[in-house]
Parts: C-alpha cells; sequence; structure tokens
C-alpha cells in the first residue's frame, strides 16, 4: 500500500482533529435517531420492490428474511 504525500497526510490529521467533536455529536445523533427494527416494515410493497430490484440476488434474498 502507497502512503499518502505528507502534505496530504497532515492536511487529513488536521481536518479529523478539527472536527473531532463535531463529528462525535454528529454521529451520536443518528445514533439516537436510528430506528427500532427493520426500516423495510415500514415500506410499501412497490417501494420494498424498488430498494430490492438494485441488490444482487444474495443480498434480496437476506433483505426478504430468507436464510
Amino acid at each position: 500500500m502507497s502512503s499518502l504525500h505528507p502534505v496530504i497526510n497532515d492536511i487529513t490529521n488536521r481536518i479529523i482533529e478539527r472536527s473531532r467533536e463535531t463529528r462525535e455529536a454528529y454521529l451520536n445523533t443518528i445514533r439516537a435517531n436510528k430506528p427500532n427494527g427493520s426500516a423495510r416494515a415500514k415500506l410499501t410493497a412497490g417501494n420494498q420492490a424498488h430498494a430490492y430490484a438494485g441488490c444482487a440476488m444474495k443480498d434480496r434474498t437476506a433483505m426478504m428474511g430468507a436464510s
């Protein structure tokens, strides 16, 4: 694996450090608002069909509850 150019690495690290608190607050909000259970239970049949249509068969089968 190649390493980043030192300037890019420094900038990336500064961004990570500068946004640490606000990112953590954002992630806490996302976690707090996560719905209980499966979101697909709230979708109509038509919307479920659209959601499944773009998935690979393996993923589609898992989403529909089959093992």
